[in-house]
C-alpha cells in the first residue's frame, strides 16, 4: 500500500483547503480506493449478498401475491 504520510493538509482562512491540497487529497484517495477495489469482494460477503437478494426476491413475490 502506498505511503501517504508525505501529504499534509495546508489550510487557509476558515478551514478551507487550497486547490493544490484538494488535488493531492483526491489523488491519495483515488490510489487508496483503487488498491481496495483491486482486492475484490470476499467469497463470504458474496454469499451473504446472494442470501439477501434471495430473501428480497421472495418478499417481492409475496407482496405481488397479496395484491392479486
Amino acid at each position: 500500500m502506498p505511503d501517504y504520510t508525505e501529504y499534509t493538509a495546508v489550510r487557509r482562512g476558515r478551514g478551507r483547503l487550497t486547490r493544490e491540497t484538494l488535488n493531492k487529497l483526491g489523488k491519495v484517495l483515488e490510489a487508496y480506493f483503487d488498491d481496495v477495489r483491486g482486492q475484490g469482494v470476499p467469497d463470504r460477503f458474496k454469499e451473504l449478498l446472494q442470501q439477501y437478494d434471495g430473501k428480497e426476491d421472495h418478499r417481492r413475490d409475496n407482496d405481488r401475491e397479496d395484491r392479486d
